[in-house]
């Protein structure tokens, strides 16, 4: 069957069916490749013929096990754009899509649809609550048969300090969630310059400030070389040995030897975190991953699978808004 040209082939490595009238207004607009949990080899496997036909991928990096590196770029020898349905942007090569002119769709900037996606930051706060209240292990206890409550006895948030590093879109809400509760909330940003239009927080000049005036840390940057593994070794040396570390950003921010080597010297220090270091591509060797079958780290080391923005809502709004940026980016372009 000869498709008609006013259509382009696009690719789909990301499960969007279950994502209500998504699949249906790509179909209108392309020729689909769905390939809801693709590996490389399948790709490779994809004929040469439909290969040369790709002029969009789709993607996003929730649960893939696909980075878009040379290795998947090269099979495409047509290929015009990627979209992600995502404000990270750790599951492409940048550098390699600008080198090779592939232009490249993300939410990061979109800010009127960001605005309103706040499942991240609740998530964050919601690690935050379990560090603080053991609620997870006292029901875990309950099950085999005990009832104890002096096991469990945790903290009020009113009474804690807690410190955001990085005050943008995700971390001024977590931090307005925090004041909410009355918490004593600091924040570190060096890109915030006129502080004062944001009354109710105090402002830090250093990471290492921050680290030695708070209880709890939430993480909330992007990775860059400015970042990445910005928590480490000399970072956790300022950190009180009780504190509870949120990260609901990205496990490269965080050197995961040093901070397992912290966990361990500290028994009353928690990591609670959404990602972890190299998760599409290596997972398996995390030591935070390792270290959550460690009984020595006991109640010391809780992971979700990057749920953060996985609510039916988040989905929707980012999906959607990411297929129209593609569409509009295509029909611009013709």
């Amino acid at each position: 069957m000869k498709f008609p040209d006013k259509k382009k082939n696009i690719l789909i490595i990301t499960k969007v069916d279950t994502i209500k009238g998504l699949l249906e207004k790509l179909k209108k607009n392309y020729h689909i490749h769905y390939f809801p949990d693709a590996n490389l080899n399948q790709l490779k496997l994809i004929n040469e013929n439909e290969k040369q036909k790709i002029s969009a991928i789709f993607t996003n990096p929730n649960k893939s096990k696909i980075k878009l590196d040379l290795s998947i770029i090269k099979l495409f020898s047509n290929l015009e754009v990627i979209c992600t349905a995502s404000t990270g942007l750790v599951h492409i090569d940048i550098n390699l899509c600008k080198k090779e002119n592939i232009h490249v769709i993300s939410l990061r900037k979109d800010l009127d649809v960001l605005k309103n996606i706040s499942s991240t930051a609740e998530l964050s706060f919601l690690l935050m609550m379990l560090s603080i209240r053991d609620v997870i292990s006292s029901s875990i206890d309950v099950q085999k048969g005990n009832w104890d409550c002096e096991k469990f006895v945790g903290r009020q948030i009113d009474h804690l300090k807690v410190g955001v590093i990085g005050f943008g879109r995700l971390g001024k809400m977590f931090a307005s969630y925090a004041k909410a509760f009355k918490a004593k909330v600091y924040i570190y940003d060096p890109y915030i310059k006129d502080t004062s239009h944001y009354s109710g927080y105090e402002f830090t000049t250093s990471l290492n400030d921050l680290a030695k005036k708070v209880d709890i840390i939430s993480l909330h940057v992007h990775v860059t070389e400015e970042t990445k593994e910005m928590i480490n070794k000399n970072f956790l040396l300022n950190c009180p040995e009780n504190v509870k570390i949120i990260n609901t950003s990205r496990g490269e921010i965080v050197n995961e030897i040093d901070l397992v080597a912290f966990l361990r010297k500290n028994k009353n220090s928690k990591y609670m975190t959404d990602v972890i270091n190299n998760e599409i591509t290596d997972r398996e060797n995390s030591p935070v991953l390792k270290g959550l079958k460690d009984q020595d780290l006991e109640n010391q080391i809780f992971i979700t699978p990057h749920i953060g923005g996985m609510t039916h809502d988040a989905r929707y709004l980012a999906y959607h808004h990411s297929a129209n940026s593609l569409i509009n980016y295509h029909f611009a372009n013709e």
